[in-house]
């Protein structure tokens, strides 16, 4: 992690790491050794239920093509879990790369050539940088496919099922004020995430033919109609402007990273200022205001 590069003794609380072991930012999940702790995407075992979820919307399905990006080393094991239930089902199996978008293209259309074809997104910064595109060739070739995150089904993907993030962010303001509290960021165990949504987006299904099985429905966190597009709004409440259909993920995503990290390290700085005892009273305010602010962000 490059914030460790820069210091081994300020406190980070990372969220949404695939693999923070593999990566070299803690020694375990139980134990992470370092100055750095947090909370996992997911367990790559649980990518196995993408393929159980494909075959319930799309029962119809026998072949299903993972989009994954070979170099990233989170990208095998996801494939790997999938691959090992695949025969339970009687679905074939094949491999997409996310190298560049001219690849996913052309290897999706080849795909797309046999029926009984569908989908299955992994978990990757490749796919969530190539979701558009990703999204737009699963509705031209009429092809099933299951999304790793919400965003993508914001966007008008069919079905997800993964990790809700958000919370992850409200778990990792608790770890940040237990630190504040005295406690080490190689103490707290690195957590697997708690709650998983499962998010249908009904619109993309009707346009695909599909007829969702009510069991599913019942299963649902949420059931969408139709594309997020959120818009800013004035002090009465008039619109100012679109904000995009990927305003609402990556706008409570980057803001609590920001905290997060900042948070860590104002608290160091916060603690230095204690140790060499500063002196002088507008020094000392700054510094108290400081710290009041910055409690006042986690409680």
């Amino acid at each position: 992690m490059p914030l460790q590069q820069v210091s081994r003794r300020v406190p980070i609380v990372f969220t949404a790491s695939t693999d923070p072991v593999g990566a070299g930012v803690v020694e375990s999940l139980s134990r992470p050794g370092s100055n750095a702790t947090g909370f996992i995407s997911a367990e790559f075992g649980m990518s196995a239920k993408w393929l159980e979820l494909l075959k319930e919307v799309a029962p119809g399905v026998t072949r299903a093509a993972v989009l994954l990006e070979p170099s990233n080393i989170v990208s095998l094991p996801q494939f790997a879990a999938v691959q090992t239930v695949a025969p339970s089902f009687r679905v074939e199996l094949s491999r997409i790369s996310l190298s560049d978008a001219e690849q996913i293209e052309r290897s999706v259309a080849i795909f797309a050539g046999t029926p009984n074809g569908g989908l299955i997104v992994s978990r990757t910064s490749e796919a969530i940088a190539h979701r558009a595109l990703i999204i737009a060739l699963a509705a031209r070739h009429r092809l099933p496919a299951v999304y790793p995150l919400r965003l993508f089904v914001n966007d008008g993907g069919l079905v997800c099922y993964g990790p809700d993030i958000v919370d992850q962010y409200r778990l990792a303001a608790g770890y940040v004020d237990r630190i504040l509290k005295g406690e080490k960021p190689a103490d707290l165990p690195v957590q697997a995430p708690t709650k998983y949504e499962l998010v249908i987006n009904l619109k993309t299904a009707r346009a695909l033919g599909l007829d969702v099985p009510p069991s599913l429905l019942a299963r649902a966190d949420e059931l969408r109609t139709g594309l997020w597009r959120p818009t800013l709004e004035d002090e009465n409440g008039k619109p100012l402007a679109n904000l995009g259909l990927l305003a609402k993920p990556t706008r409570l995503a980057i803001v609590p990273w920001l905290l997060v990290f900042f948070i860590g390290a104002s608290s160091s700085r916060c603690s230095a200022a204690r140790r060499h005892h500063l002196r002088g009273r507008s020094r000392r305010a700054r510094s108290n205001r400081q710290c009041r602010s910055l409690a006042s962000l986690i409680h």
